[in-house]
């Protein structure tokens, strides 16, 4: 599962600058880095579809949900910005956390699918289709992306397939144990909740619930 974000409908990949060496700002980095979040979870969709295994790859976003993301990030016009809107369009973080839920645990997600809030521009609601930007579809620009990942990183994804499963499954386990208190949260949250969409919370809300009841110490 890959978290995106609504801010990659206003990023590009600018491959003559990628690590903003030259030219570098917060926001452009934050929306390419988004963009390429998306780009990423797709190409490995494609990859591991090409590749015969039954592993899947899922994205979503949080839309606009409050956290310290705003308060502890931006400075000047838009931290106060922040202080005034937060409050009255943002979400709470329990209901930001659904698309998460949903892309990880969710029997609806689809593979290669994106997932986000519905309303008010993707910003918050109930849980849907998110929209992708044309530039992220690109398929030759996600492959590009790939291989200049690889060279960044020095790891060749062709050598990592034969021990994908063990990986996969470790890193499974690590991520639901580790989240275990925010999954205890989300139980207590969606188990009132009247969302729109309810068999998508309530399988996804009960997968979690098996597993803290005993399919994992």
């Amino acid at each position: 599962m890959t978290l995106s974000s609504i801010a990659h409908l206003s990023g590009e990949i600018r491959f003559d600058d990628l690590m903003g060496v030259r030219a570098y700002s917060p926001m452009s980095a934050y929306t390419q880095s988004k963009g390429a979040n998306l780009m990423f979870a797709l190409e490995l969709d494609r990859r591991l579809l090409a590749s015969g295994k039954k592993a899947v790859s899922i994205a979503c976003h949080r839309g606009y949900t409050n956290t310290n993301l705003q308060s502890t990030g931006p400075t000047g016009f838009f931290n106060l910005l922040y202080k005034i809107t937060n409050p009255i369009f943002a979400q709470s973080g329990p209901e930001g956390a659904l698309p998460t839920v949903l892309a990880a645990a969710g029997t609806e997600a689809k593979r290669g699918g994106y997932y986000g809030p519905q309303k008010m521009g993707e910003i918050r609601g109930a849980v849907g289709d998110a929209k992708v930007a044309v530039y992220v579809l690109n398929e030759e620009t996600a492959k590009r992306l790939w291989d200049e990942s690889e060279r960044l990183v020095g790891h060749n994804w062709a050598q990592s397939l034969a021990t994908l499963p063990t990986l996969i499954n470790a890193q499974c386990i690590f991520v639901i144990r580790s989240s275990l208190p925010i999954v205890r949260i989300l139980m207590k949250y969606t188990d009132g909740l009247k969302s729109t969409s309810p068999s998508a919370v309530g399988c996804a809300t009960q997968q979690l619930k098996l597993l803290l009841m005993g399919k994992l110490s």
